[in-house]
């Protein structure tokens, strides 16, 4: 979608596919101001500092919600950039959007898809050490019964039931880190604890850990809290632990290592697993790419999603999700994220990646013609 405003903001083109887009005639949209197409989204602050960034010769990159002329809504990833003419004076604004509301439903489809696979491969792990718990809290509380008729006994009953109470609040502890796992709202972004996020994953993978011999290192030093979606950064180290333990099979050591560099809360996962080969290393954050099933050499089958998301996520809160690996040796992955952060990180995770400055070549004459001499357009 293509729109040109004058300095004024009012539009003064518009091309077929802005028309479809958003249900209008051009001759509806022209002499307006775009945003006649904006959503209560955002308020008039937004756009006055849309139109000032543009105004002091700087382009403008980000993802706007607009709506049709049906009052339908939708996602537009959208740069707006001055035109000049040959003094250097601002003559135009030229708005180019894309529409991407389907992209983002499949990311969040995909997203949704990758939780519930590692849901699944949680459940057993879990059931089996809520069976534990239940097993000790209900032996505990029927030998606690059976000492009451002594009175002599009424301290063992003390001691018993003490267990029982221990017993139900490590499997709260469990039952928490499952529901804070579920919550997908992207935009609940909320000051927290990075260790607190760790230690309610590990809880919940622990035990399959154990099952397998694996050894686990964890070292967690205190880094300042960030602004981040809990459930999201649960996912992300959750699909991180679930893939080290894959890589080891049985046998092996994770390390889960949390530090501080320089403005930014590091969080390490290695493992001493059979490393990924230098050839697969640049494509293991491609969608659909896997090592496992029968993209690779594990058993255990991969969509080739999860880690595409991962960096997604990483990147979405303005981090960054990077592998290192050495074949026979073992993996690590390290997250970055950024700890300074702002309530504008919530604008970022609706919008996803920030886009560069977007150059547009036409070879459309009459989109040529409408700018006049100020700019011209190769059209060979």
């Amino acid at each position: 979608m293509i729109c040109i405003t004058n300095p004024e903001g009012i539009v003064e083109h518009v091309n077929h596919q802005f028309c479809l887009s958003t249900g209008y005639l051009s001759g509806e949209i022209i002499g307006q101001k775009p945003t006649m197409f904006t959503s209560e989204q955002k308020d008039e602050g937004f756009y006055r500092s849309l139109w000032e960034t543009v105004a002091t010769v700087k382009v403008w990159s980000g993802s706007i919600r607009l709506q049709r002329k049906d009052g339908k809504l939708f996602w537009a990833r959208t740069t707006a950039s001055p035109l000049f003419d040959n003094r250097g004076d601002i003559v135009n604004y030229l708005i180019v959007a894309e529409d991407i509301t389907n992209e983002l439903l499949a990311q969040q489809r995909l997203a949704e898809s990758d939780k519930l696979a590692a849901i699944g491969t949680l459940a057993a792990g879990v059931a089996h050490e809520f069976k534990n718990y239940l097993a000790g809290i209900m032996g505990h509380a029927s030998f606690a019964l059976g000492e009451l008729d002594d009175v002599d006994a009424l301290e063992v009953a003390r001691e018993a039931l003490d267990q029982v109470v221990q017993l139900s609040e490590s499997a709260n502890k469990v039952a928490m880190s499952l529901l804070t796992y579920s919550r997908a709202d992207t935009e609940k972004l909320l000051e927290e604890e990075l260790t607190d996020i760790v230690n309610n994953s590990i809880a919940l993978i622990e035990k399959e850990f154990k099952n397998h011999s694996i050894e686990l290192v964890i070292r967690l030093e205190e880094v300042p809290r960030v602004i981040v979606s809990t459930g999201k950064i649960q996912q992300l180290l959750l699909n991180l632990l679930i893939n080290a333990q894959h890589a080891i099979g049985s046998d092996g050591v994770i390390s889960v290592l949390l530090n501080r560099t320089g403005e930014h809360a590091r969080l390490v996962v290695a493992d001493t697993g059979k490393g990924i080969p230098q050839e697969n290393l640049s494509r293991v954050f491609d969608p659909f790419f896997s090592t496992k099933g029968v993209w690779g050499k594990y058993k255990v089958a991969g969509t080739g999603m999860g880690l595409s998301i991962c960096r997604n996520i990483a990147r979405e809160h303005g981090g960054d999700l990077t592998v290192e690996s050495v074949v026979g040796v073992g993996t690590t992955f390290t997250l970055l994220l950024p700890i300074k952060t702002t309530a504008s990180l919530s604008g970022r995770l609706a919008n996803q990646p920030r886009y560069a400055r977007i150059m547009v070549f036409s070879t459309d004459h009459t989109l040529a013609a409408s700018l006049g001499n100020n700019v011209s357009f190769p059209v060979k």
